[in-house]
C-alpha cells in the first residue's frame, strides 16, 4: 500500500500532463479530413492542433523537397517535446527511459555505418538526426564527419555499444556485410535494456517496464521470422537477426523450427499469446501479398499491447511509454499523408498504411 501510495503521488503530475496531451491525438475523423483535402488545406487544419499549429508558418508546399522538410520538422518537434516531458518523470526512472530513447541514437548510428560502408562519405545532415538529447545529437554530428567504420566505433561513448561492436568487427571485415554491424546494435539495445535497464525498475514501473520491453522483443522477433520466410532466407539468415531473448514467445529453438513455411509460422503462433497477430497476419497477407503488411500488422499488435498492459492501475512508467509509441505512430500516419500528396501516391493506398488509435 506505502509503494502504490508513492507511486500515486510520483505519477500525478506526468499522468496529468499526458492525458491532456493523448486526448489531442489525431482521430480517424481527422485523418480522413486530412487524406480528402490539399497540402495547403492539410496544414490549415493541423493548425487547429497545438502541437502542430507553427507548421503552416514554416513550411512552403510549394518547394520541392516538401515532404522531407515536413517530416524533418514534425520529428523534431517530436523528440523536443519528449526532451520536455521527460523532466517531468520521476528521476528514479529516467534512467531507463534514457536508455530506451537510445533507439533512435541507434538507429542514426546505423546510418553512418551504412553509408561509410558505401563509400557515402558526406556528413550526416544535422536536421536528419533525431535524438533525444542534445549530447547524444553532438556525438552523432562527430560520429558522421569519420571515414572509416573502426574509427566510428573507437568514438562511441556508450560502452556497451562500443564493446558489442568491436567484438563484430572481425566478421564484419571478413564478410563485408554491414548487416553484421546492424543486427549487432540491435541485439546489443534490446540486451542491455532487458539484462541492465530494467533492474533500474522498482514496483510497478518493473512489471510494466518488463511486459512492454518483453513485447516489444517478442514481435520483433516475430517481424524477422516472418519476413525471413516470405523472402525465402535460410535459417542461418534468420537466426542472425534474432534477439536472443524470448517473454511470451516460447525458445527460439522453438520457434526456429517453424520457418519452413509461413503456414508452419503461423500454426506457431497459434499455440502462444500472440494468435490474434498471426490471425491478422494470415487473412491480410494472403489478400494482399504485400511484404509490408507485416510491418504493419506487428505495429498494430504492440500498440494494442500496450494497451491492455498499461489498462487500470496508472501510476507507472507505462503512461509515459505508451503516448510516446502513440505520437511516433501519428507522426508516422502523417508522413504518409503528406508524403502521398506530395508526390502523388494513390490516396486509397496511403489510407491502407495508417495506423491509429485515440
Amino acid at each position: 500500500m506505502f509503494r502504490q501510495l508513492t507511486e500515486a503521488r510520483t505519477y500525478s503530475y506526468i499522468n496529468a500532463r499526458i492525458k491532456a496531451r493523448r486526448s489531442r491525438l489525431l482521430t480517424a475523423s481527422d485523418y480522413e479530413k486530412l487524406l480528402l483535402g490539399t497540402i495547403n488545406e492539410g496544414l490549415s487544419y493541423l493548425g487547429n492542433f497545438p502541437l502542430y499549429a507553427h507548421l503552416r508558418e514554416k513550411l512552403s508546399p510549394t518547394e520541392a523537397n516538401f515532404s522531407v522538410l515536413f517530416e524533418n520538422q514534425i520529428k523534431s518537434d517530436f523528440f523536443e517535446e519528449i526532451s520536455l516531458l521527460k523532466t517531468k518523470i520521476p528521476e528514479e526512472t529516467t534512467a531507463f527511459i534514457n536508455d530506451y530513447l537510445r533507439k533512435y541514437f541507434i538507429f542514426s548510428l546505423k546510418v553512418i555505418l551504412r553509408n561509410i560502408d558505401m563509400k557515402k562519405l558526406e556528413p550526416l545532415p544535422i536536421e536528419e538526426i533525431f535524438v533525444a538529447s542534445a549530447e547524444e545529437k553532438s556525438e552523432l554530428i562527430n560520429l558522421s564527419g569519420t571515414i572509416r567504420i573502426d574509427e566510428t566505433i573507437n568514438m562511441l561513448s556508450v560502452p556497451w555499444i562500443r564493446n558489442a561492436l568491436v567484438n563484430a568487427l572481425p566478421e564484419y571485415q571478413n564478410k563485408k556485410n554491414i548487416l553484421i554491424l546492424e543486427d549487432t546494435l540491435d541485439k546489443a539495445f534490446y540486451k542491455h535494456l532487458w539484462e541492465k535497464s530494467l533492474l533500474k525498475l522498482k514496483g510497478a514501473d518493473y512489471r510494466i517496464g518488463k511486459k512492454l520491453i518483453g513485447t516489444e522483443i517478442d514481435l520483433f522477433n516475430l517481424n524477422i521470422v516472418l519476413r525471413g520466410v516470405v523472402l525465402k532466407l535460410s535459417q542461418s539468415e534468420i537466426l542472425n537477426q534474432l534477439i536472443p531473448i524470448s517473454f511470451r514467445l516460447g525458445s527460439i529453438e522453438d520457434l526456429m523450427e517453424t520457418t519452413n513455411t509461413l503456414q508452419d509460422v503461423l500454426e506457431y503462433l497459434n499455440s502462444t499469446v500472440y494468435s490474434d497477430l498471426a490471425n491478422f497476419v494470415y487473412k491480410n497477407y494472403l489478400d494482399i501479398n504485400s511484404i509490408e503488411i507485416l510491418d504493419q500488422k506487428k505495429q498494430e499488435s504492440f500498440i494494442r499491447t500496450l494497451f491492455e498492459i498499461t489498462a487500470g492501475y496508472p501510476f507507472h512508467i507505462g503512461i509515459f511509454l505508451v503516448y510516446m509509441v502513440l505520437r511516433i505512430q501519428e507522426i508516422d500516419n502523417l508522413r504518409i499523408i503528406f508524403g502521398a500528396k506530395a508526390k502523388d501516391i494513390d490516396l486509397d493506398f496511403a489510407r491502407s498504411l495508417l495506423i491509429y488509435f485515440k
